[in-house]
């Protein structure tokens, strides 16, 4: 008798567990945390490149990934290249205005890379050239590990403010869409990331700010895209009144499906005494403002 019991509470106690780890891998704001290819508990395989679904080969002679993996920036393949090509671009003018060359970078970070939607523009090839995308998500990153790497390198990372990467190893290293969803030490992601720009190189940043919450109360034909970000900013406004009164930041929910909205004057002090703000360009991806910083030699 007693050894059927103990048999059960094993048995209870196992189910338990496996519960409790379900739960756990549910949380989506652990340190640590990333956004794995699967939860399932017999692991997995990846599929040679064909089963990915490289859906179709875009005009810069690169496959590009299936919609599922397109984050809600595009309807069509089409889209999906144009809006990188786009935001890339600004971002590259940017740099440009500010005295430095892309093309002559030889080590280039896209933080937050998703599935390469911008990294796969950015200029300069050859013997030396580095160019890297990292991103919480793991099923972006096999993606791009099958599809894009060569001519670039990719590694999944974490929440965790840690890059693997040695001190002032780029010459640039840019966030785009990155920490509009940081809820959680976004001071510390940006220490992390000057730690890895070299003296005198770039860091560049798009995010929320007030601007941005200008720019999506206009109820626009044009902007029905964004019409869910808009209720959700209108939603959480009626139940905190934020946009009536000072904030420094405040965040629409957590982890990483968050939407993170800054007050401008208050992070480029904050931020200004690490790095020199070379540039502020709003609407330069989307509704969000670009930071463009630069790591000054002493610092």
């Amino acid at each position: 008798m007693f050894t059927s019991v103990r048999v059960t509470l094993r048995a209870a106690l196992r189910r338990a567990l496996r519960h409790a780890h379900g739960e756990l891998l549910a949380l989506p704001f652990l340190s640590g945390k990333t956004l794995p290819i699967t939860h399932d508990e017999g692991g997995y395989v990846l599929p040679p490149p064909a089963g990915w679904g490289a859906s179709a080969t875009g005009d810069d002679g690169l496959p590009v990934p299936p919609n599922n993996l397109w984050l809600g920036y595009a309807d069509t393949p089409q889209d999906f290249l144009d809006g990188g090509r786009r935001d890339t671009s600004t971002m590259l003018g940017l740099l440009r205005r500010a005295g430095a060359s892309p093309e002559a970078m030889t080590r280039v970070l896209d933080l937050g890379c998703g599935a390469g939607r911008m990294l796969r523009f950015f200029p300069g090839k050859g013997a030396g050239v580095e160019r890297w995308g990292a991103d919480i998500s793991a099923r972006h990153i096999a993606w791009c590990q099958e599809h894009l790497d060569p001519p670039f390198h990719f590694v999944t990372t974490s929440t965790t403010p840690h890059l693997p990467f040695a001190d002032g190893y780029f010459d640039l290293v840019y966030a785009a869409s990155l920490f509009t969803h940081i809820a959680d030490l976004p001071d510390a992601w940006f220490l992390e990331i000057l730690r890895v720009v070299r003296p005198d190189g770039y860091a560049y940043i798009t995010l929320h700010d007030e601007h941005s919450v200008a720019w999506l109360r206009v109820r626009d034909p044009k902007r029905e895209g964004w019409a869910p970000l808009r209720r959700a900013l209108e939603t959480f406004d009626r139940k905190t009144s934020v946009l009536s009164r000072a904030y420094s930041v405040f965040s629409i929910g957590h982890g990483p499906d968050a939407q993170v909205f800054h007050n401008l004057d208050a992070l480029t002090r904050r931020w200004g005494r690490l790095a020199r703000v070379v540039s502020i360009t709003p609407e330069a991806h989307d509704h969000q403002t670009a930071l463009l910083m630069r790591r000054e030699l002493g610092r």
